[in-house]
């Protein structure tokens, strides 16, 4: 295998892990078994079935057609060269007049939960060939809302904090690259982590949240590695195992001591 075969299978190994580990907390947190402001495959079809009429009024449905009808759904073409493909919209605000003309309102497509991770992916990794840099949070989030509906805030940052590439970029100063490759590779986040720690020593395994995907992403990974510091030092000091590796903030970045 050649240099750049070897480079797209790895790209493709990294994004396929990547994938497994966004999608399942995706349907976890956004699945048809959680009352969220998302819109699964489910969802989405039955919405699609309201209005074409494949779906005919009940008293079972009511209030699923009340709401589909305030939201202001509509189908609309995935785009202008092929008008066949249709996709859901939904304005950028509630319609409160039935008779208002469409022209007049700004719609945005609507996001599906299965589809997040490759609509995110596309935004943050590929957006504008720039050549392998990766976006930034506001960036891709703000270029996600302007085009997708019904895509939180939170499932970007929970984007971003499961890339590896980004994780490295943030703890590690472009002097110290060359020379800490080892530390960094050691310090990319376990996917284990991003939503609870359990200490394998607590008799009840007590979880300790350590992330908040609704904050920014910088303050967030600072956090978690402070509380990760901190929950390391404790487990330490009970079984009686040095620290090898400290974690200090200056500035609001984060240096790394041997």
């Amino acid at each position: 295998m050649d240099s750049d075969n070897l480079s797209y299978s790895l790209k493709d190994e990294g994004k396929r892990e990547m994938f497994e580990s966004f999608h399942y907390w995706a349907i976890q947190n956004y699945g048809d078994s959680g009352k969220t402001k998302t819109v699964t495959h489910k969802k989405y079809q039955r919405i699609t079935d309201i209005l074409t009429g494949d779906e005919p009024p009940t008293a079972g449905n009511s209030k699923f057609r009340f709401w589909v009808k305030a939201k202001g759904f509509r189908l609309g073409p995935v785009d202008s060269s092929d008008p066949s493909r249709t996709c859901l919209y939904v304005p950028t605000k509630p319609v409160t007049d039935s008779n208002s003309n469409d022209t007049s309102k700004e719609y945005k497509r609507v996001a599906i939960v299965e589809d997040f991770f490759e609509i995110i992916y596309g935004v943050h990794v590929e957006m504008d060939g720039r050549g392998g840099k990766h976006a930034g949070q506001k960036r891709t989030y703000r270029a996600i809302a302007e085009k997708y509906a019904f895509l939180p805030r939170e499932a970007v940052t929970r984007f971003l904090m499961s890339c590896a590439d980004c994780q490295k970029r943030m703890h590690l100063s472009s002097a110290d690259s060359s020379n800490n490759e080892s530390v960094n590779n050691s310090f990319v986040i376990p996917q284990s982590q991003y939503n609870f720690r359990t200490t394998e020593h607590d008799n009840e395994a007590q979880s300790v949240p350590i992330v908040d995907f609704n904050m920014p992403i910088t303050q967030t990974y600072l956090n978690h590695l402070k509380y990760r510091n901190l929950h390391t030092e404790a487990y330490s000091d009970e079984v009686r195992i040095p620290l090898s590796i400290s974690i200090f903030f200056v500035t609001g970045n984060v240096g790394i001591l041997r």
